[in-house]
C-alpha cells in the first residue's frame, strides 16, 4: 500500500542508511530487535563483505546491509539478497507503506493502488506536496519544521551497561517524526546524546548531516536519515525552488535540503531507470522539478540548445 496523497512529498528522498558497526549494534535486551540477519560465524569468514555480497562483519558475525537478507540458510554462504518490498518502480517500503525514491512522485496520484513512481516534473508529475505528521500521540514539545512533535521515548538506564557498549536507541519510531527524534548511544555505561555521531556517520557516507533517526522495528534496525544542503531551519510546507540551474532547494524534516538535477538525471533516471545526458532545475506554479533530456533532443543544452526538456 502507499500513503494518501496528503502524505506524499514529491521530493521524498530515500536517504535512510543503517549506522556503521559502532552505532548499529542493537541489543535485543534494550530495544527488542537486532540489526539485520545475523549468522554466528566465528571470525566472520573470508567471504563476508566481499564485493557484491551486501554483507559486512560486525563483532565477529556476518550481517546483511539494510534492506537485504541472507539468500539461503547455508552458514558458509555470506551472500545477501535484496528483500522484495512489493512496491512499484522507483519506490521503497517504509513503515508498511510505499514511498517514492529521490526525484520521483506518484505516476497516478489519484490511484492509491498504483505504487509506481515517475520522475518529478515529467508529464505525470504533480509538483510539490505536503506531509502529515501521522501520529496518534499527544503533541508536546512544540513545533519543528511545521510538524507538531510528540514526546519521544527515553532509553532505560538499566539497558546500558559497560557490556552494552555501542548499542543505540532512537526516541521515535514514526518516520513522519524524524525531525523530532534524538539518537542515544550507550557509552561507558551511560546513555549519551548521539546527534553529533549521527552527523558524522552521514558525512562518512558522503552526506552533509543527519535529519534524525527512527526505530524501524519492521526492518529490525535503528535508521539514521541523512541529507545534504544548507541544513538551515525551514517549514516542510515551503515550496521547492531552483537555487541555480542545477540545484533544487526544498524543505524536508525541518531542514533546507538540496539535490543536483544533473546527477539525478544522469545517475538515478526516470521511472524506467532510463538515464539522460543532461538535467537542469526548472520551476512552474507548483514548485521546482528536474527536467531531463538527451543530446540531440530539441532544445536540449547537451546538444547545444538553450532550454531543457524532460526526456521521454
Amino acid at each position: 500500500m502507499r500513503p494518501s496523497s496528503t502524505e506524499v512529498l514529491d521530493m521524498t528522498w530515500s536517504t535512510a542508511h543503517p549506522l556503521h558497526p559502532l552505532l548499529s549494534t542493537l541489543a535485543g535486551a534494550c530495544l527488542g530487535v537486532t540489526v539485520g540477519c545475523v549468522i554466528v560465524s566465528g571470525s566472520g569468514g573470508n567471504d563476508c563483505g566481499d564485493p557484491g555480497t551486501h554483507s559486512f562483519e560486525q563483532g565477529g558475525d556476518c550481517v546483511c546491509e539494510g534492506g537485504y537478507e541472507f539468500c539461503n540458510d547455508d552458514p558458509d554462504d555470506y551472500s545477501c539478497c535484496e528483500i522484495d518490498d512489493g512496491c512499484g518502480p522507483n519506490g521503497y517500503l517504509q513503515d508498511n507503506q510505499c514511498w517514492c525514491d529521490p526525484g520521483y512522485t506518484w505516476c497516478n496520484p489519484d490511484d492509491p493502488t498504483d505504487t509506481s513512481c515517475c520522475l518529478a516534473g515529467g508529464t505525470d508529475g504533480t509538483g510539490t506536496g505536503t506531509a502529515t505528521a501521522g501520529t496518534d500521540g499527544t503533541a508536546t514539545g512544540g513545533t519543528t519544521g511545521g510538524v507538531m512533535c510528540t514526546e519521544g521515548a527515553m532509553p532505560d538506564p538499566a539497558d546500558c551497561t559497560p557490556a552494552d557498549e555501542g548499542i543505540v536507541f532512537c526516541s521515535h519510531s514514526d518516520p513522519a517524526l524524524i525531525e523530532c527524534s534524538t539518537l542515544w548511544i550507550c557509552m561507558g555505561g551511560q546513555w549519551v546524546d548521539g546527534t553529533q555521531a549521527a552527523d558524522e556517520n552521514c558525512q562518512f557516507d558522503g552526506w552533509d548531516w543527519a535529519y534524525g533517526c527512527y526505530d524501524n522495528a519492521q526492518a529490525n534496525q535503528v535508521e539514521v536519515v541523512c541529507g545534504a544542503g544548507p541544513g538551515t531551519p525551514c517549514n516542510d510546507g515551503d515550496a521547492s525552488f531552483c537555487m541555480d540551474a542545477d540545484q533544487i532547494h526544498y524543505c524536508r524534516y525541518g531542514k533546507l535540503s538540496e539535490v543536483s538535477c544533473l546527477k539525478t538525471c544522469q545517475e538515478v533516471g526516470d521511472e524506467n531507470l532510463v538515464t539522460y545526458d543532461y538535467g537542469e532545475c526548472q520551476e512552474d506554479m507548483s514548485g521546482a522539478f528536474c527536467a531531463c533530456c538527451d543530446e540531440g533532443d530539441p532544445g536540449c543544452p547537451a546538444g547545444g540548445g538553450t532550454g531543457g526538456s524532460t526526456g521521454g
